[in-house]
């Protein structure tokens, strides 16, 4: 079974990070923390 990568680019904002990612289409979101950004974006990707 191949394995992929997928890259989430985030940013730090005023109100805490955002970030997407370069190769899902629509996947992006923002968070007050680095892990709650994270945890959104995995919840996007499963869904």
């Amino acid at each position: 079974m191949k394995t992929s990568s997928i890259h989430i680019i985030n940013h730090p904002t005023l109100r805490g990070y955002s970030g997407y990612s370069r190769e899902l289409d629509g996947i992006q979101s923002e968070g007050k923390t680095i892990e709650e950004l994270f945890d959104k974006i995995r919840l996007l990707i499963e869904v």
